[in-house]
């Protein structure tokens, strides 16, 4: 279980914190603070493993606060101005949500955050695999949250600043507003591979390649009936991979 404290002077922004991180079980808050003076008051009381902290607040900078915070405690910045965004980890910060943000990207930060933060990565709730997951958390289109597993995931492909996961066993594809290179962070190097601008494939899934021609590459996948079509550089890259 992650233990948060929500350091914000907007209600508004206090209130969408706790409802987001309701939707993660794994993640307890332990209260919310309005200034940096009412945070290091909370501070004498708790040890929180992560503080979502807001920058601009009366009587103080979010950044004053990092200093009061122990040694163990990871932090994400919260901010609306994405200059302040880019100081984020000189700041000692883990990450950081750039206002508005969403549940994805929220999801996102929290998977980052118990893949390497060895902490939290010991926690018998809280592990990689599981975090992993929560990067997965999307909205059907009836507005239900799904969790999909990162091992069902055959391959990644790139729509601009959005991706299209294609699972083992889904026939519909899910589309999330995360980059490739965000995935290359989170997920585990030694099974998922990118093989293209574009495109990031799970090796262990993969049953069959057909080299059709030097243009024409065609995958199979373990148990599943989608197959993916490769150009010839995504093809080229893919043999030697899997020569490795």
């Amino acid at each position: 279980m992650l233990t948060a404290l929500i350091v914000d002077d907007e209600p508004n922004a206090r209130e969408l914190m706790i409802s987001l991180l309701a939707e993660h079980p794994e993640v307890r808050v332990l209260g919310t603070a309005a200034s940096v003076a009412e945070a290091v008051a909370l501070l004498r009381q708790h040890t929180p493993d992560l503080v979502f902290l807001d920058l601009d607040m009366p009587g103080g900078s979010g950044f004053d606060l990092i200093k009061h915070l122990p040694q163990l405690t990871r932090v994400i910045l919260v901010t609306a101005c994405a200059q302040s965004a880019l100081l984020a980890y000189e700041a000692g910060a883990h990450d950081y949500l750039l206002k508005p943000f969403d549940r994805e990207r929220l999801a996102l930060a929290l998977g980052r955050l118990a893949l390497f933060s060895p902490k939290i990565r010991s926690s018998e709730e809280v592990s990689p695999e599981n975090c992993l997951n929560l990067a997965l958390s999307h909205r059907d289109k009836a507005g239900q949250l799904t969790r999909s597993r990162v091992e069902d995931i055959l391959w990644i492909e790139a729509e601009q600043n959005y991706s299209r996961i294609v699972f083992q066993h889904q026939e519909r594809e899910v589309v999330i507003h995360r980059k490739l290179a965000q995935w290359e962070k989170i997920l585990p190097l030694s099974d998922f591979q990118r093989i293209g601008r574009s495109l990031i494939i799970q090796i262990p899934r993969i049953h069959v390649v057909r080299w059709s021609s030097r243009e024409d590459t065609v995958v199979s996948f373990i148990d599943s009936s989608r197959e993916l079509r490769l150009g010839r550089s995504a093809a080229l890259r893919l043999r030697a991979v899997l020569k490795g």
